[in-house]
């Protein structure tokens, strides 16, 4: 019952979540409860998880009377409730109920997915995401205008509208995807198009990525379907998310006329999502999908131009008011929303009083950790108390709801207002049905994007923590594990990561829990390891699990995971298999290549990148047989026929896998479509991995024949032109990709010159050379990999400055290339060597991971002098709160900088500072003289150096994680 006194009956939600803490307290595994109760362990996965109900009582009582005897003997704490069959009962009769009534809810309400089918004109354009037009100054009521203003389409709509029409017109699925900051009008776009082209269609619009992989594993997704999915990135972060994506990426593969459309920001989320390099690959599937054949990305500007904005003449107030606000960045939109007047007044205040603050900053923050499903009031409640000084604590015992309705309606009790101009307000609210008195709470996504630029450092108070910890969903559980072990709250990021390990079986996060683990109690690593890998259901993480075992000693669990793996092959996501496949290869190449001829068979070829990985550990592991197994494979030839030409880097990268695993049908067939024509030129380092694959693929008789000489300003010659990776190679260069890569990623220029010079093509190379390259590519680009690509290309034009030839022959002994540039001879490269050095010298030190990078580039240069200073000058003035600290002292170890080192640490020292186990610094103030050696166990609930505490501690006590309480 909520504090209105209104019933709320319990959906299935809430069995999911009942259930889910019962199973925790027994401390069986499923496998170990199937055994007891006779159910399937699979069916109990999925009761677990909210996949489906119980079809019996009977099923379920066999279930619950295994858990409550476990949770006897281990004296775990079970309520009356949990004990009581007749309540469990009750509890699955109304879970069934609610899930049946789903099927038709009022129009006033979100409907839930998969059952709801409502079309696009019988849902409000606010439940659908869409913000409301804030209202001008003056005396006009919201009722005088319609709901939606007028709509201005651009070039995006027109795209988009493209492949609504292909679809329409019974075309394959699709996936339209529209990009771009927040408020920007993707979702009026959205809108508007399926209003207009699809509006007599269902519409199904799933609540968060746990109804989505309902939906989508025990639904058919009829044809003339649309499946909304504003806000993408909800559906694809978490546990949940790669598993999303390959259903997705099944679903537009074998369906017609299916429509998926959804928005995503396109920093932090998109750019996240398709970074590659990293391990663990985190979103693999995620980038095949957003990357895939059947998805259109289509970017969404933030601004209008002045020629649209001359076309948008209307006698609608609201739009009046917001093109004149709009002067000339034509932010229309944002005008339009108030989204930048709520933004003013949260970081300046004014509108809010300490009390609603705290309750949006506590959801903002919530966010920021990794928590992306919407708050009960509950939560929000004890949260932000945290964020409330002694004196803006109020007295009233219904303070939160109070303060939540007052923001969520837009005005108080006294008439004062709490939103931008009657219409924007910074918290929504959210119901399963009308008069629903126990809602959750979403932050504006304005907010969620810019409100937060200056928070990402600022760690929140206890009171969110705790609240994350005991109460967070399972699919959150994971990051928020992992940001509490970045700050040193060790025991609260192995609850974290023991509720992520239980309830969904993440691998990811029983490689975070044994890693604490072996820190705090390293007697219990091979407990822990043990109960771990008992718990780990396979799929994504297997790898970084395994080589975390593999670090910790844990060598039992890690050859039983290593049996368990090879033995599910088909639930092994690709990067997962070539983990196991190496780690077999290392101790047993009979089993490496029995796993590897079994791993294959169920592989989709739908992405280069769900490929070549695999290719390439067939080849390091010398599983021949399997790789001839794959090789002959028919559609791996017809994959190449159809595969997308248009990203150069996984072309690259699946033309090398090929050619090593002797594909050479499948090689021909991919070359004959000519990539080198068709692949876009503006990601430099994957032009140039394409060019060094198909330099490789023309045979090392040629490129020993003509390394040092290609001009592709000539044709072929007549000898060599039955040779197709010579003429895509040769159709690539003339299309000049030197003119075309963007300068911002430095690291894939620096490549490019390589690749370039590695063929000898001069001409591209001037052309790079010409573009400015020491001033235009940035020492900070759009990510930390800017000053590692400043770096990178730096160290690929030293050669072509100081030819090797000339060093080994004619420098003086002892040159120094950063320091002896007067004695470099003249070549075209010299002038661009020596002005990026001199940029270099007087690059900002007040950054660690910049200097970080500098240090490596001067260590590559050898140059001693610029070592010393870089290093003097960093010791004495870097700012103390930087993150990377602790390894910007490391590196001056290593350098032999003593002297300097001495200097940092003795500044930390006089700053109260002191290292934690695991990384970082913490204030001395904090921790007191005694408790220093206490650091080992990370951070008490005070922010005190925690008392000793293992895995007997944790394992012990797992009802003191509760499931998401209900309001």
């Amino acid at each position: 019952m909520d504090r209105g006194g209104t019933m709320r009956r319990p959906g299935p939600e809430d069995f999911c979540l009942r259930f889910s803490a019962l199973v925790d307290s027994s401390g069986l595994s499923d496998r170990q409860l199937a055994d007891q109760s006779g159910v399937g362990h699979a069916t109990i996965s999925d009761w677990k998880k909210g996949l489906n109900l119980p079809q019996s009582e009977d099923r379920l009582l066999r279930v619950v009377r295994a858990c409550v005897r476990a949770a006897e003997r281990r004296r775990a704490g079970l309520t009356e409730a949990q004990r009581s069959e007749r309540e469990w009962t009750v509890l699955l009769s109304s879970a069934k109920s609610v899930r049946d009534n789903r099927i038709s809810p009022d129009r006033t309400s979100p409907p839930s997915a998969p059952y709801a089918r409502h079309t696009i004109r019988d849902l409000s354009p606010r439940l659908l995401g869409i913000h409301r037009a804030v209202l001008p100054a003056g005396d006009i009521e919201p009722t005088d205008l319609p709901e939606l203003t007028k709509y201005l389409t651009r070039v995006h709509d027109h795209r988009l509208r493209a492949v609504i029409s292909s679809v329409k017109d019974g075309g394959s699925a699709a996936f339209a995807l529209l990009t771009g900051e927040s408020t920007t009008g993707k979702t009026r776009a959205m809108y508007e198009a399926v209003a207009a082209l699809a509006g007599d269609w269902p519409l199904i619009r799933p609540e968060d990525a746990e109804d989505l992989l309902r939906l989508l594993t025990k639904s058919t997704i009829q044809p003339r379907t649309v499946l909304w999915l504003n806000e993408t990135q909800r559906f694809l972060y978490g546990p949940s998310g790669q598993r999303v994506a390959r259903l997705l990426i099944s679903l537009l593969d074998r369906a017609s006329e299916v429509l998926v459309i959804g928005s995503m920001w396109e920093h932090p989320y998109l750019s996240e999502f398709l970074a590659r390099g990293r391990f663990p690959d985190g979103h693999a599937s995620v980038r095949d999908l957003l990357e895939g054949p059947a998805t259109a990305r289509i970017p969404v500007p933030p601004n209008f131009e002045p020629e649209q904005l001359g076309r948008l003449a209307s006698d609608d107030p609201r739009l009046e008011a917001a093109a004149q606000a709009s002067g000339e960045d034509g932010r229309l939109t944002q005008r339009l929303t108030g989204a930048n007047e709520l933004l003013d007044a949260y970081l300046h205040g004014g509108l809010f009083s300490p009390v609603e603050h705290a309750l949006i900053t506590a959801a903002l923050d919530a966010r920021r950790l990794g928590h992306h499903r919407p708050l009960p009031a509950v939560l929000l409640e004890a949260a932000a108390d945290g964020y409330l000084t002694d004196r803006q604590r109020p007295g009233d015992p219904d303070w939160a709801v109070t303060a939540l309705n007052n923001i969520t309606s837009g005005v108080r009790t006294d008439g004062s207002r709490t939103d931008i101009r009657r219409t924007l307000t910074a918290l929504t609210a959210l119901r399963q049905r009308s008069g629903d008195l126990g809602a959750y709470y979403e932050p504006e996504d304005f907010l969620v994007q810019f409100a937060l630029t200056g928070r990402w450092q600022v760690e929140p108070p206890r009171t969110l923590l705790e609240v994350l910890v005991r109460h967070a969903d399972p699919q959150s559980a994971r990051t928020v594990g992992f940001y509490l072990q970045g700050i040193d709250y060790y025991r609260d990021a192995a609850r974290a990561f023991q509720r992520a390990v239980m309830t969904l079986g993440d691998a990811y996060s029983g490689s975070g829990l044994v890693e604490i683990i072996h820190q705090v109690d390293p007697a219990s690593t091979a407990d822990v390891s043990r109960w771990v890998v008992e718990q780990v259901s396979g799929g994504e993480g297997i790898g970084t699990l395994l080589e975390t075992l593999k670090d910790t000693g844990a060598d039992d669990a890690r050859s039983t995971l290593l049996a368990h793996a090879a033995v599910i092959a088909a639930d092994v996501d690709t990067w997962s298999s070539v983990s196991v496949l190496r780690a077999l290869a290392d101790e047993d190449h009979e089993a490496a290549e029995a796993f590897a001829l079994r791993a294959p068979a169920a592989m989709t070829f739908d992405h280069p990148d769900t490929l070549w990985p695999f290719l390439t550990a067939l080849t390091e592991t010398r599983c021949a047989s399997a790789a001839a197994a794959l090789a002959a494979r028919p559609d791996l030839v017809t994959f190449c026929e159809q595969v997308t030409l248009d990203d150069p880097e996984p072309l690259g990268f699946l033309l090398d896998g090929l050619y090593e695993a002797h594909a050479h049908e499948a090689v021909a067939a991919l070359i004959v479509r000519d990539p080198g024509a068709h692949c876009r030129l503006t990601d430099a380092s994957g032009v140039a991995l394409l060019i060094q694959s198909l330099w490789y693929c023309a045979g090392p008789d040629v490129a020993f024949e003509w390394s040092g000489r290609f001009d592709p300003s000539a044709e072929v010659p007549e000898e060599l032109a039955h040779i197709g990776a010579l003429r895509t190679l040769h159709n690539l260069l003339a299309r000049n990709p030197a003119l075309e890569v963007d300068l911002e990623v430095g690291e894939g220029v620096g490549f490019l010159l390589e690749a370039l010079h590695g063929i000898g093509a001069d001409r591209a190379i001037s052309q790079l050379l010409d573009r400015d390259l020491p001033y235009r590519v940035p020492f900070v680009a759009r990510e930390p990999l800017g000053c590692y690509g400043f770096a990178h290309l730096l160290r690929a034009i030293e050669p072509l400055a100081a030819p090797p030839y000339w060093v080994l022959s004619s420098a003086p002994e002892g040159f120094n290339s950063f320091r002896d540039l007067d004695l470099l001879p003249e070549t075209p490269f010299r002038t661009t060597f020596i002005r990026m050095v001199d940029r270099l010298a007087h690059a900002p030190t007040d950054d660690d991971w910049q200097v970080i990078l500098l240090l490596d580039v001067l260590e590559a240069g050898d140059a001693r002098d610029a070592i010393e200073d870089l290093c003097r000058c960093t010791a004495a003035e870097i700012p103390l709160t930087e993150p990377l600290i602790d390894s910007l002292l490391d590196k001056l170890r290593r350098l032999g900088q003593d002297a300097a080192a001495d200097v940092l640490e003795q500044r930390l020292t006089e700053a109260n500072l002191v290292r934690t186990p695991l990384g970082g610094f913490r204030h001395l103030s904090n921790i007191g003289d005694a408790n220093i050696a206490r650091l080992t166990f990370g951070l008490s609930a005070d922010g005190r150096p925690a008392d000793h505490w293992g895995w007997a501690d944790i394992c012990g006590h797992r009802s003191d994680t509760t499931p998401w309480p209900q309001p």
